[in-house]
């Protein structure tokens, strides 16, 4: 059996538990910023009104929803 002193368990206790913390937070911000880019390719500006708009669909040539005109995707 292995013999350790109780400072030595508290100190392995809190290492294992901010070591989860850490890897919590990664693991949440990879997720974030996946999110964050997926929702920026599907934002589309239109050239003439200048309007920001959300499409998610796979067209090339969108319809802006305030001027009508056609906005291609960048």
């Amino acid at each position: 059996m292995i013999a350790l002193s109780a400072e030595t368990l508290v100190f392995i206790y809190v290492f294992v538990f901010l070591a989860a913390i850490l890897l919590q937070w990664v693991s949440s911000e990879m997720s974030r910023r996946r999110r964050s880019s997926i929702q920026r390719k599907q934002r589309v500006q239109c050239m003439l009104c200048a309007m920001e708009y959300v499409d998610s669909s796979t067209k090339q040539l969108l319809r802006c929803p305030r001027c009508g005109s056609k906005n291609e995707r960048a």
